[in-house]
């Protein structure tokens, strides 16, 4: 079983430069059978300013990147994913 990006959007706020301590917060934004949408937000920690935005939508895949069911592949995860998540299906 694989994750596979099939989307990805970024939007950035501020530069970041080499040497700069960053913080990243991913969330999961939505879930359905085969795919989850998954938010980061990257702050610079010295001054707790946002940097970038991106939101990744992954899909569960198995070996020959045919698409699997979530709710198959990791039942438990897959529930405890569904409960936390705040657009779940």
């Amino acid at each position: 079983m694989l994750f596979t990006i099939t989307d990805i959007r970024t939007k950035f706020y501020a530069p970041a430069k080499f040497g700069d301590r960053l913080k990243i917060d991913m969330y999961v934004d939505d879930v359905n059978k085969i795919r989850m949408n998954v938010r980061f937000i990257i702050t610079r920690i010295s001054d707790s300013v946002k940097i970038a935005e991106s939101t990744a939508v992954y899909a569960c895949v198995n070996g020959n990147f045919k698409p699997l069911l979530l709710e198959r592949a990791i039942p438990e995860l897959y529930e405890q994913i569904r409960a936390e998540c705040p657009k779940a299906e």
